[in-house]
């Protein structure tokens, strides 16, 4: 099949019809010629990162770490980075700077007939949206909480405490309860109900929140990568500067050492697990955020000519050492409260939002001047979040107005304007009483098997149906540098492996969600499905629909690939 690419019995009869009744718009507007670009290559190296680093960095990898053997967790984190992790974002960042077009347009040229694909990833950074941006929404919170007088999140005198709430001291004596900070966040900040049967009311002071989180992303992409472009320069290298700040502080810490030496300590016997291995080849398919789309968008505005080898190792790499340091960083302050709490730092370890909005803050109160230390660190959260999340809505508010561009392309503010109100709407059933429940369910089933099943189907389009060794020689045409022929086995063999193994595991060992331990009704579980076919179910719609409204063969051979791929 190196010679030939699956088309829907037709390049795409629908756009040929559009084309011959809007060759004056056309004329007006073509993409093709006027397609915007990054104005410096620091600002595209800095989207990326952003985009890619964000809370997993901070919350997931240091815990994973510490739980699969320390050091010795490396070993196959680094061995997945590069036979799974840098083949597919070199990959992505390819078929964007190649096709010249968002997901959905390159996946089109690549192979029309499997062109859902470009569908489903913009459908999953829209269902990721909906719910990431609460998380910044929490953030915002914190942040303004850290400014006030008397800390919130200390003591047991507030309203909402309850007389399990117990106070911290020195001693480590009197420690059985519930910590002032995490009845802060169940009892204030959430005002969680029993279940997701249990809406309850809009909670006001987050709804307030996540409009304010909505406005910044809304100003952060509203003039496309112009704007973008700019705003990375802030949000990609100010977590840096703050983890950097953590770090030194929290080395000065007693107890951060003992912290430091449980996340390094190599515990090799672990490696016999198989848990391990794949906890390694997970983290990193999720670190690199690949199969969302954002990363093919992004390197859809670079020239054509551009290193993208370089940068698909550049960034990948960044991304793994900026997960190490966050370890040290969490780690010295996760020592430090065990050190305060007189418990083992197994004990105190945590990781999702119960590390940065329960143990983290808790921390930071023991500090001196501690609501600097808070407004550091939600800061830094919120810099994490933000380029993350316009990433996301960027991909798909330039999806929309690249596939209607005749109509839209006039109108990107206001595009963006009705794309930001719309995700905002949604995402008010996560900030209820009951909002924490929706919020799982959207992370549960939003971007997990229906990634890997994505992730999966590009690396079959092009390692075995477009040709891995046909796109190699379009990359060395394209950027003048050759690719080696590793990239090559790795696209065809290694990497479609990886993830085919990792769906496979995480399909068997799936277990029915629940929170707190508490499981969710059936009907839960079942929209939940509903969420992760949302994506999945544009690949065999579209092959179908393709399939009965075109009247070429299904298998068509490299003349028609010339006449309507890449004009060299």
């Amino acid at each position: 099949m190196k010679d030939c690419r699956i088309l829907p019995m037709g390049i795409s009869d629908k756009h040929d019809e559009d084309e011959e009744g809007e060759n004056k718009e056309l004329e007006i507007k073509d993409l093709s010629k006027t397609r915007e670009r990054w104005d410096r290559k620091v600002e595209f190296l800095f989207a990326c990162v952003g985009f890619a680093v964000g809370y997993g960095n901070v919350w997931r990898f240091p815990y994973l770490c510490f739980k699969n053997g320390g050091g010795a967790f490396l070993i196959p984190y680094i061995l997945f980075l590069f036979l799974g992790g840098v083949p597919l974002f070199f990959l992505e960042l390819s078929v964007g700077q190649l096709c010249q077009e968002g997901p959905i347009k390159a996946w089109q040229k690549i192979c029309p007939l499997l062109s859902g694909i470009g569908f489903a990833m913009i459908t999953i950074s829209f269902l990721v949206s909906i719910y990431y941006n609460i998380i910044l929404a929490w953030s915002i919170y914190y942040l303004y909480s850290s400014f006030l007088t008397d800390i919130p999140w200390v003591g047991c005198h507030h309203p909402w405490n309850t007389p399990e709430c117990y106070q911290w001291n020195a001693t480590g004596t009197n420690m059985t309860g519930v910590s002032p900070s995490r009845q802060f966040l169940i009892h204030n900040v959430l005002e969680i109900t029993s279940s997701i049967d249990q809406p309850g009311s809009l909670n006001v002071k987050l709804t307030v929140c996540l409009l304010i989180a909505w406005v910044l992303v809304y100003f952060c992409i509203w003039r496309g990568i112009r704007t973008t472009g700019k705003v990375v320069y802030v949000t990609a290298t100010l977590p840096y500067v703050i983890l950097v700040i953590l770090l030194v502080k929290g080395l000065t810490l007693p107890g951060a050492a003992n912290g430091v030496l449980y996340y390094v300590t190599p515990q090799w016997h672990r490696l016999k697990d198989p848990a391990v291995w794949i906890d390694a080849a997970s983290q990193i398919l999720y670190s690199l955020t690949i199969g969302f789309g954002v990363i093919i968008a992004f390197a859809s505005y670079n020239k054509p000519n551009n290193n993208i080898y370089k940068d698909a190792l550049t960034i990948s790499i960044v991304n793994c050492l900026t997960s190490a340091l966050a370890g040290f960083v969490i780690f010295t302050i996760v020592g430090y409260m065990a050190h305060v709490q007189n418990k083992t730092v197994s004990e105190v370890a945590s990781q999702g939002p119960g590390l940065v909005f329960i143990v983290y803050p808790a921390a930071l109160a023991q500090l001196p001047v501690p609501h600097v230390w808070g407004v550091i660190f939600f800061l830094m959260l919120i810099a994490l979040g933000l380029d993350s999340q316009f990433g996301q809505v960027e991909v798909v508010s330039a999806a929309i107005i690249e596939y209607y561009h005749v109509y839209l392309y006039r109108y990107r503010e206001l595009v963006v304007l009705v794309l930001c109100v719309v995700t905002f709407l949604l995402g008010l059933s996560c900030v209820t009483q009951g909002g924490m429940y929706v919020f799982n369910l959207f992370d549960s089933f939003s971007c997990s098997l229906s990634l890997l099943f994505l992730v999966f189907l590009e690396l079959i389009v092009i390692g075995w149906i477009y040709g891995a060794q046909r796109f190699a020689n379009d990359i060395e045409d394209m950027t003048g540098h050759p690719v080696s022929f590793w990239w090559v086995v790795c696209w065809k063999f290694i990497s479609p492996l990886m993830v085919f193994t990792i769906f496979i595991i995480n399909l068997v060992q799936y277990k029915m969600i629940t929170y707190e331990g508490e499981s969710y009704p059936t009907w839960a579980e079942a929209l939940g499905w509903l969420i992760t076919l949302a994506s999945i179910i544009w690949v065999p719609c579209v092959a179908v629909y393709k399939i009965l409204t075109s009247n070429r063969s299904l298998l068509q051979v490299s003349e028609i690939y010339e006449e309507h791929f890449f004009k060299k």
